[in-house]
């Protein structure tokens, strides 16, 4: 229920599934298309720029120079904080939820190379598909502030989905204010991860 709870709050902040299920189907499937090709290379395809503003304009993708698509959430060729190593590449991840849920939702292997928000200790998580095969610190915990975007949520809402250490960094990175922002082990966050990505690319 608690996980039900935080995919629903979460759709209500980012709705990319709504989103992308109101565009004419021929966008939607090119969206899916890039996402896939994320999966299978680490980079996304080359995107008419007109088809690419359009996404943008939902904030499905994000635009660098020129219209070109360097992000589409959950991935990002921009370096961020969180890398994800795949078999035969790699990509950048907008946040520790997004890092997470490239392996189940994408069934492939990963490894995610972060660190905490608090102490910069760093965090690693190897999953296979829906495995977890393994978390160092075993302590680690995904943090999520509860906002609306402010512009893309690349650059807003993403910086406050954070990889944590443990139950002490978890209690001072969320503060007095337990509604606005929820504490998730890792097991449960790639549960959420799943359910907020994978319609992502179900049929429209």
């Amino acid at each position: 229920m608690q996980i039900t709870k935080a995919v629903d709050r979460l759709n209500q902040h980012l709705p990319l599934t709504s989103r992308q299920r109101s565009l004419d189907p021929r966008l939607a499937r090119l969206h899916r298309d890039i996402l896939s090709e994320f999966a299978r290379t680490g980079r996304p395809p080359r995107v008419d720029p007109t088809d690419a503003r359009e996404l943008a304009a939902s904030d499905l993708v994000v635009l660098g120079a020129d219209a070109v698509v360097v992000g589409a959430y959950p991935f990002s060729v921009a370096p961020t904080k969180h890398l994800v190593e795949l078999p035969t590449t790699h990509t950048y991840a907008m946040c520790s939820l997004d890092a997470l849920a490239i392996a189940p939702v994408f069934w492939t292997r990963t490894t995610i190379r972060s660190s905490c928000a608090l102490k910069e200790t760093s965090i690693q998580i190897e999953q296979d598909g829906d495995r977890l095969l393994s978390a160092d610190p075993g302590s680690a915990l995904v943090g999520i502030r509860w906002q609306d975007p402010t512009g893309h949520a690349a650059t807003s809402m993403c910086r406050d989905m954070v990889f944590l250490a443990g139950t002490e960094e978890a209690e001072a990175w969320r503060g007095p204010d337990r509604s606005s922002a929820g504490v998730f082990t890792i097991d449960d966050a790639i549960e959420f991860a799943v359910g907020f990505f994978a319609p992502l690319l179900g049929d429209v």
